[in-house]
């Protein structure tokens, strides 16, 4: 059968069937080309975090302007939105809150990182790491509210046993345990119940800077390991 004996309908389908597929082919390959281009802001933060380098602002131009062009060649993809937010975090990370000087460009950046926080989390809602990041965003700004609940909940029931959240709701919920309800505590606690098992020296060190190892001491389960720790 030659297309000139095909009927008007089935030619039709034919048709978006190839302009489906060619469209696959173009969004698959943006997304190659996106991850490409985005690979030098990961290494930029990579070696940030393993301090072998501390945030420059020329690096941080360099990796702020990769994944733009990222975003560009793969639109609301949700791991250069994130990314995006770490990035901004990165750049305050060593700056003071207390500081009058730097105070407002200090909540500007981490404002930035929030809403691209939140950008990443309309596209992928189950991700237990953006609702943490939420939550630790939250915090730093004191903004103990409905949004910060809700991250600490999402985040614990989507991720409860990946240390990576676990340490990351540690510093969300440790850093403001005086702010915290009733409810709070207890996920907090739980929270550190479980990071024990898991990552005990890292839970312990986040609990001993937030000046809250002695509260914890009273509360949490006598186990070995908090026999250790408390003293």
């Amino acid at each position: 059968m030659t297309s000139s004996t095909l009927s008007p309908s089935i030619r039709i389908f034919l048709i978006l069937i190839i302009v489906t597929i060619f469209y696959f082919i173009y969004v698959a390959s943006s997304r190659g080309v996106g991850d490409v281009v985005a690979h030098q802001s990961r290494i930029i933060m990579d070696e940030w975090a393993s301090g072998k380098k501390t945030v420059d602002k020329r690096e941080w131009n360099a990796a702020h302007q990769s994944l733009l062009s990222a975003l560009k060649l793969s639109p609301g993809n949700p791991d250069y939105l994130a990314l995006l937010g770490n990035l901004y975090e990165w750049r305050v990370a060593n700056k003071s809150l207390n500081s009058q000087e730097t105070a407002l460009e200090v909540i500007a950046d981490y404002r930035m990182a929030l809403e691209f926080y939140r950008r990443a989390l309309k596209q992928r809602p189950a991700y237990a790491f953006y609702w943490a990041n939420i939550a630790v965003v939250k915090s730093i700004l004191g903004e103990v509210d409905q949004e910060y609940y809700q991250a600490i909940e999402r985040a614990l029931v989507l991720g409860p046993w990946e240390p990576g959240v676990q340490l990351k709701i540690a510093d969300a919920t440790l850093g403001v345990w005086y702010l915290l309800d009733d409810n709070g505590w207890d996920k907090m606690l739980t929270n550190v119940e479980r990071g024990l098992e898991s990552n005990p020296t890292k839970m312990m060190t986040i609990a001993k800077q937030a000046q809250v190892l002695n509260k914890l001491c009273g509360k949490l389960r006598r186990t070995e390991i908090m026999r250790e720790y408390c003293k």
